[in-house]
């Protein structure tokens, strides 16, 4: 039997070298490729003890934050999203020349 390793609750940053020996069945993109997932504790720690492991088999009941919930979906329906206002927003802060 494996021992937990200390690092199971953090970000994917955070993982010490052994992590991928100690949790093998956690895909190379997982629900630790969520944005900043490290800093929800809560939301790590519910979705890792209920083995939802892949970000496109995240239950619904599960809550998650606005830019977890959108890279959620934009992962299980493969849609393209594109933020066009902060997009456009970044390009008029600009002044000639760059």
């Amino acid at each position: 039997i494996l021992s937990e390793c200390p690092c199971k609750y953090k970000g994917r940053s955070r993982h010490c070298r052994s992590f991928n020996f100690h949790y093998p069945k956690v895909p190379s993109y997982s629900i630790y490729d969520l944005r900043s997932i490290g800093t929800s504790k809560k939301v790590l720690r519910s979705l890792m003890d209920g083995n939802h492991l892949e970000i496109d088999q995240i239950p619904d009941e599960v809550v998650l934050n606005e830019k977890h919930s959108l890279q959620a979906y934009v992962t299980r329906t493969k849609e393209v999203h594109i933020e066009k206002e902060k997009i456009k927003d970044q390009f008029d802060r600009l002044t000639y020349p760059l």
